[in-house]
């Protein structure tokens, strides 16, 4: 009974029915799955399957008006125009679903090979990573990169799409939608969402909280793609404690602001973001 794949059905596809409880209010919970591609702890296939009973990935009911006896009658088999196949079978011809960069899938990417495949490219294709310390991933030896390489400031990026990216939604019909998301936050897969990566040439971590922020805060009203904004704040924080400033610190120094990735006004605006005037810590 803890198997999500048991209970995923249940989120749109068959809803459970509580109408027997007077005291349930709501019904109206929309979700937003997201796995993080080549998770090692929580594979990205455990996610898809997630989604797959839950129908994110195109509906599983037959729907003869709709679909022909070739999509066996239904949403989820249906090719999707863009890349000519269904989103089930994309994410497993990329090898999204497998996760695993030791496989060396993709042996033309250009100077690394050791890399996973990015189904949304949610960076339109400006993630990049180096093979030097300027990126806290080489310096623990997971960025993939040949030996002869390790340590030099030499950047690469990932397979992704050349149309944009998969970013599957799956509209409620009342301004609402379900989604699923599988980013590539590291070139070699990472578990989970981190913070703020600011000095990568796409924080894909800045965004992917962004958009999960605003997808809660609009109950799943807003999910469309908001193309570089890539930013973590509307502006820097005034935060003071006990009426005292209180900067952001890294390590035993104060961060600076050029370490913080502003949004510009598209981008604020976009987010819904705000900032206020003083966020004012007192201890007891």
């Amino acid at each position: 009974p803890a198997d999500p794949g048991a209970w995923a059905v249940h989120i749109r596809a068959d809803p459970v029915d509580v109408s027997y409880d007077p005291f349930t209010t709501g019904g109206n919970t929309r979700v937003l799955m997201m796995p993080t591609a080549g998770d090692k702890q929580v594979p990205p296939d455990t996610g898809a399957a997630m989604a797959r009973a839950a129908g994110l990935l195109g509906s599983w009911d037959r729907d003869p008006d709709q679909y022909g006896p070739e999509s066996g009658w239904r949403a989820l088999y249906a090719p999707d125009a863009r890349m000519g196949m269904s989103a089930d079978d994309f994410l497993v011809t990329t090898h999204a679903l497998e996760g695993d960069p030791s496989f060396f899938r993709f042996p033309d990417n250009p100077i690394v090979q050791e890399v996973v495949y990015d189904v949304d490219n949610v960076s339109d294709g400006t993630a990049e990573w180096s093979c030097g310390d300027s990126d806290w991933s080489a310096i623990i030896g997971e960025n993939n990169c040949p030996d002869e390489l390790d340590g030099q400031e030499v950047f690469y990026g990932v397979p992704h799409p050349s149309w944009g990216g998969l970013r599957l939604d799956s509209p409620r019909g009342d301004g609402t939608a379900d989604a699923f998301r599988l980013p590539v936050l590291r070139p070699g897969g990472q578990h989970g969402i981190y913070n703020a990566q600011s000095f990568r040439a796409f924080d894909a971590d800045a965004y992917m909280v962004d958009f999960t922020v605003r997808y809660l805060a609009t109950a799943g009203r807003r999910t469309d793609h908001l193309a570089g904004c890539d930013c973590s704040a509307a502006d820097t924080a005034n935060i003071t404690l006990d009426g005292e400033p209180a900067y952001p610190v890294w390590g035993d120094r104060d961060c600076e602001t050029d370490e913080l990735k502003l949004c510009d006004e598209a981008c604020t605006e976009g987010w819904g973001m705000a900032v206020p005037d003083e966020s004012a810590c007192i201890t007891p």
